[in-house]
């Protein structure tokens, strides 16, 4: 799995002249010096998204060159959501019941912090579960509400 602190890097050299941009926010980099504006595997993957609507993680994989497995850890991190109707789910790391986003489902969050066994668990990380009644989007992915401007 991909350190999360790879792939969230905000110290970038800028393509054109070599300065160090400056992070604005959600993937996306400016040059104080000659203005260039970049973006990182985050920024690639909500534009596509903006532009295309909900897609697959091989869709997106194909159109972008973004691996699936950053895809998939932004997916693990709340930063990506499954739409609702999907066939395909990623699962809860404790119990694996199918959620949208995140590493467990809100139920084994809450043994967990009843147990007490692990330090906090951060709320991104705790997926919601598909809603069984939505139309039919096939295996498809979306900017998470909260990521979004």
């Amino acid at each position: 799995m991909a350190d999360w602190s790879q792939l969230t890097k905000r110290r970038r050299k800028c393509s054109q002249c070599g300065t160090i941009m400056n992070y604005l926010a959600l993937g996306e980099y400016k040059c104080p010096s000659c203005g260039n504006e970049e973006l990182d595997d985050y920024g690639i993957i909500r534009k596509y998204l903006d532009e295309h609507g909900p897609s697959s993680s091989a869709a997106i994989e194909a159109a972008t060159g973004v691996r699936r497995m950053v895809i998939n850890e932004y997916l693990r991190k709340g930063r990506l959501e499954i739409t609702d109707g999907s066939p395909v789910f990623i699962r809860c790391e404790r119990c694996g019941k199918s959620i949208k986003f995140g590493r467990i489902c809100a139920a084994c969050a809450k043994n967990v912090v009843s147990r007490q066994e692990e330090k906090a668990i951060p709320f991104e990380e705790i997926g919601d579960e598909p809603t069984p009644f939505a139309p039919k989007k096939h295996d498809q992915m979306f900017m998470s509400g909260k990521h979004r401007r």
